[in-house]
């Protein structure tokens, strides 16, 4: 088994490492023994499957090979990185970095407080920019992408 510290921790795979309160859980893959390992650090902080990564209060990697890093940071997606309060990566391969930024397609990013990146490929740079238009990018403050 894993390695558990704090109440409610549960560290159920081996290798994997749960540390918090408030039902924290680390999961991974382990079939014979071998797989990958998770980790889970902070009150409430999830990462349920193999190569998952949740630091932070809340944070959540749902997916193999998922990074969430900050309170109540989501990366759903297989390989998604999601950075910063409130952020969201729900697709393979996408990255959301800073505070409440969402790539929500495959293969998004979307670097900016509050940003958003919808489509596949899609990039979105800078405060509050949105790229909704398929292997484009958007850059600069409140800039807007839209498929047409």
């Amino acid at each position: 088994m894993g390695f558990a510290i704090g109440v409610n921790s549960e560290a159920t795979s081996n290798q994997s490492i749960a540390i918090g309160y408030l039902k924290v859980k680390s999961a991974g893959r382990n079939i014979g023994g071998g797989g990958d390992p998770a980790l889970a650090v902070g009150a409430g902080a999830k990462a349920t499957e193999g190569g998952a990564t949740a630091i932070g209060m809340v944070a959540n990697a749902s997916n193999t090979f998922a990074t969430a890093i900050g309170k109540s940071a989501a990366a759903s997606g297989d390989s998604s990185i999601a950075i910063g309060q409130n952020t969201k990566a729900t697709q393979e391969k996408a990255i959301a970095i800073g505070d409440a930024s969402q790539a929500t397609n495959i293969g998004a990013t979307a670097l900016g407080r509050s940003s958003e990146a919808t489509r596949a490929s899609a990039t979105a740079l800078g405060v509050s920019s949105q790229c909704y238009r398929y292997t484009s990018y958007c850059c600069g403050y409140a800039s807007i992408c839209i498929w047409k």
